[in-house]
Parts: C-alpha cells; sequence; structure tokens
C-alpha cells in the first residue's frame, strides 16, 4: 500500500490492487493546492469544505460521510463517531474517525479534532502490540 498526504486532512491511499482512497478533500481556500486525483471512494470527517470538497475528486466514487461499517471494492472500512473538538462537540460539533483494512494492514485516519492532529497510523492486521515505522510521502509527485 501507498500512503501520500495531499495537504491539510487528505491522504491517498492507494491499495497494491489500485484502489484508490481519498481522505477529506479540501477547498482552494484552504491555501494547499487543490488535488484534483481520481479515486474509488472518498471520505469526509465531517461537514466542513476543508473536510467534504468533492468537486475536486476526478471519476466516479463511493462517498462515506457518515459513521458506517461497510466494505468496497475490498475495502474494510469503519466510521466511529468522534467530536471536533474537546467539549464533547458543543464548539465544533461531530466529526468521524475512519479506520480502513487494505492489503492487510489497519489504516486509521485520526484526523481533524478541535485544530490538532492529521494523521494516518497503519498497523498489520491482528498484530501485537510493537512500534511500527510508516513512511508517508507529500505532495502531488
Amino acid at each position: 500500500m501507498k500512503i501520500q498526504w495531499l495537504g491539510h486532512a487528505c491522504f491517498l491511499l492507494v491499495s497494491d490492487g489500485g484502489v484508490r482512497v481519498l481522505t477529506d478533500p479540501f477547498d482552494p481556500k484552504v491555501g494547499y493546492p487543490t488535488p484534483a486525483v481520481a479515486a474509488d471512494i472518498v471520505t469526509a470527517s465531517h461537514q466542513h469544505s476543508d473536510h467534504n470538497y468533492t468537486k475536486a475528486v476526478q471519476g466516479e466514487f463511493t462517498f462515506i460521510e457518515k459513521p458506517v461499517e461497510t466494505t468496497v471494492r475490498g475495502i474494510a472500512i469503519k466510521g466511529i463517531p468522534s467530536f471536533h473538538d474537546d467539549a464533547q462537540g458543543s464548539q465544533r460539533g461531530q466529526n468521524i474517525l475512519f479506520s480502513f483494512t487494505i492489503d492487510g494492514l489497519n489504516v486509521v485516519a485520526t484526523r481533524y479534532r478541535g485544530g490538532k492532529l492529521h494523521a494516518v497510523v497503519a498497523i498489520p492486521a491482528g498484530a501485537e502490540k510493537k512500534q511500527y515505522q510508516v513512511t508517508v510521502t507529500t505532495g502531488a509527485g
């Protein structure tokens, strides 16, 4: 699997079989170049334009914007309800953390919570607790 950070909270996950998962596509107002990428699956952690801008996504895709548990194109996806702030959602509302199982790895997008932390963590499915190193590339190239 390849993981590429495209800016803000947007990551492109590409399985060994070529299935493309895009998390939190953002609008041009964010300040990064808006990625114009093709995807098979697109997720939005919450309904702000810096996390759900699907206009830039190319091709036909399945859009997931709710806490669900499903499988799309062989990718197991679980949306876990969370809060967008440290005050039980009273300041910024609800948020969704997405977990994907891709190529034998559990990938968790631990994105936006009160303006902090945009990250993707990947560990082998069924793995014991230990430290793993993940390489993430930045930019569109």
